[in-house]
């Protein structure tokens, strides 16, 4: 009996493995599901080189991931009206660049996957390794829906051939000014004019915060720039234009020319100052009290759109974008410097300008984060500026007016 059954033992024990090994054979491991592509528009480039960077990338995301990626470069002057006309017809990308104040506008009008549930799980992102003013562009009320790809801050440049004495504060700005009209006979202008309509309208918010004053109010409810800071900043200003004759302010490549002190702009400015060989320096924005000095953001988010095909995809392409090293490598394509705060910026360090601007990024404030910012910005503040500063109407006035206007459309757009 013992001998019986230990061969019926072995008889099933052979009988098993082969099975077992027919199986094996027979029903290969199902292959994975291919993964849908996630549509990627991006800037068209500026260069083969940033082409170059940016397909690099992408096969590195996709060997890390995966993940596939259709890119469709656009021309950055018409990619918003691109975009726009996209997203009327429902025919969106998965991820795209979003102008930082366009994201409030997109997500408010339900066009944005919210991100909030993405970024605090298990598979989120660290918000403490971004710059806290640009990754606060990507907020609506407590709400995330983008993360910061790239930004960039103004400052002011100087030319220190005819500046004696680098102002802090607003009063010391002005008596500087004075002192450079006066020594040159009035052939040299202390400060070239803030650029027209919305472009001057970005600008405003840097001298409005070192006035001590706000946009919109604590509730982010209704703007306030004409009760809180904005008078003060445009008298300001037009203080400096006493000081700075039209002819010489408004002149081709002024600052270049030696006919300008002081020029308020950004880092992409650095590049042909270099090349000119004009002995310049670049100081933080003065502000009234020389307390902290203030400057406003600009640059670009990264937004995934609420109908995208593969949002989880599109969240790991949102990550690798954003991450520390790739970050870094990723803002050579787009402009602008790196969003992460790990980013790699000693190139940018070792320049002397270049320092000065990452200085100022630390206090540099985001935008107000509202669905209507866009139009507030260009139809309203950008003309009562050029009302104050060009025509010459009064600022008090202009400004509460432009103020009243601005909130009667401040909410036009719900979720």
């Amino acid at each position: 009996m013992k001998k019986f059954l230990q061969l019926v033992l072995a008889l099933t024990l052979s009988f098993a493995l082969l099975i077992g090994c027919g199986s094996i054979e027979e029903t290969p491991e199902k292959a994975e599901a291919p993964k849908d592509p996630i549509t990627f528009w991006i800037y068209e480039g500026a260069c083969i080189e940033g082409e170059a960077i940016v397909a690099e990338l992408m096969d590195e995301f996709t060997a890390e991931t995966g993940y596939e990626v259709n890119l469709v470069a656009i021309p950055r002057a018409g990619f918003s009206t691109k975009l726009a006309s996209a997203t009327a017809v429902g025919e969106n990308p998965d991820v795209a660049y979003m102008d930082q104040p366009a994201v409030a506008l997109h997500a408010i009008s339900g066009l944005l996957l919210d991100l909030t549930e993405y970024a605090h799980g298990t598979n989120g992102i660290n918000v403490a390794d971004f710059y806290p003013g640009a990754f606060e562009t990507n907020l609506v009320g407590d709400r995330l829906f983008g993360l910061p790809l790239n930004h960039t801050t103004v400052a002011i440049f100087y030319n220190k051939d005819l500046v004696e004495n680098v102002p802090t504060t607003w009063d010391e700005w002005v008596a500087e000014a004075r002192r450079i009209y006066e020594a040159n006979d009035g052939e040299v202008a202390a400060f070239e004019q803030i650029w027209g309509g919305g472009g001057g309208a970005w600008l405003f918010p840097a001298f409005v915060h070192n006035a001590g004053g706000s946009m919109v109010n604590a509730e982010g409810t209704a703007v306030v720039f004409a009760d809180t800071g904005g008078v003060e900043a445009v008298n300001l200003i037009l203080d400096l234009y006493e000081y700075s004759p039209i002819e010489l302010r408004t002149a081709s490549n002024a600052f270049l020319n030696g006919l300008v002190a002081f020029k308020m702009s950004g880092p992409w400015e650095i590049g042909a100052f270099d090349e000119s060989g004009i002995n310049y320096g670049v100081m933080l924005m003065p502000t009234k009290e020389g307390t902290t000095h203030y400057s406003n953001i600009g640059g670009e988010n990264i937004v995934i759109f609420e109908d995208a095909k593969n949002p989880d995809g599109a969240w790991e392409l949102l990550k690798f974008l954003t991450r520390a090293d790739v970050n870094s490598r990723f803002v050579k394509v787009t402009g602008n410097y790196p969003a992460n705060k790990n980013a790699d910026i000693e190139e940018f360090l070792a320049h002397p300008a270049y320092s000065v601007f990452f200085e100022q990024l630390k206090t540099a404030m985001a935008r107000p984060r509202v669905a209507n910012w866009i139009k507030i910005n260009d139809d309203h503040i950008g003309t009562a500026l050029d009302a104050i500063l060009v025509a010459g109407e009064d600022p008090e006035a202009t400004l509460k007016k432009a103020q009243d206007n601005a909130n009667a459309v401040f909410g036009e757009i719900t979720k």
